[in-house]
């Protein structure tokens, strides 16, 4: 969508604000250096980045947590140890057991490419040049939130550099819409925020990089 920003992500994590997690530590030191929330519970992370920038997140599947399965919160790590995410979303297909792990959705990308990725489907997608916003439905499902984000950022192509920033802040009136039930999903990227008291709510957003 512009050169000078081939990918622009805009995310927040949503969990039950007592479950404790670190903000950005180095989640691997090298090979490579990757960067991202941990949390502290599961050792996951909800969203990454490493030195290559490639940066991959997830959203939770609504639905009550399994504990025999293996926590999602590693596969973000796990594509954010390829140096492209080309390379990451394939090796998701091709090594990963989707059913071993808690259900989920992810994206990955860089200045060259965006992939939409479900588990345990194990349904992959690469995802056109534009405004992509994933909460906690499959993406392009129907979703009042995801119509307001969207909205919100559709001319972000002709903002100044540094009103992508301050875009990706900026909190939004509350709007009705449908919600789900189940509040628990670590991450839903976004660019709007509403304030609860037990739970963060948060969604994300990402312009895929021209191809």
């Amino acid at each position: 969508m512009r050169p000078d920003a081939p990918l622009v992500v805009a995310a927040n994590r949503d969990e039950w604000l007592s479950r404790p997690a670190a903000s950005a530590p180095a989640l691997r030191e090298a090979d490579p250096r990757i960067l991202g929330g941990r949390d502290e519970v599961a050792g996951g992370t909800w969203l990454a980045v490493n030195e290559h920038g490639v940066v991959a997140g997830l959203t939770n599947k609504p639905g009550k947590r399994d504990p025999t399965r293996r926590s999602r919160g590693e596969l973000p790590l796990f594509l954010a140890r390829h140096r492209t995410a080309e390379a990451a979303a394939r090796a998701f297909m091709d090594e990963i057991d989707g059913a071993a792990y808690s259900p989920c959705w992810l994206l990955v990308g860089d200045r060259d490419s965006l992939h939409y990725l479900d588990a345990p489907e194990m349904h992959h997608q690469v995802l056109p040049a534009g405004v992509h916003a994933l909460e906690n439905r499959p993406l392009g499902a129907p979703s009042g939130k995801v119509h307001l984000v969207t909205r919100e950022v559709a001319d972000a192509a002709t903002w100044p550099r540094d009103r992508l920033v301050e875009g990706s802040r900026r909190s939004s009136p509350a709007t009705p819409f449908s919600r789900p039930r189940h509040r628990q999903g670590p991450t839903r990227w976004r660019v709007l925020r509403r304030p609860r008291r037990r739970v963060s709510t948060r969604a994300p957003t990402a312009p895929a990089p021209p191809r």
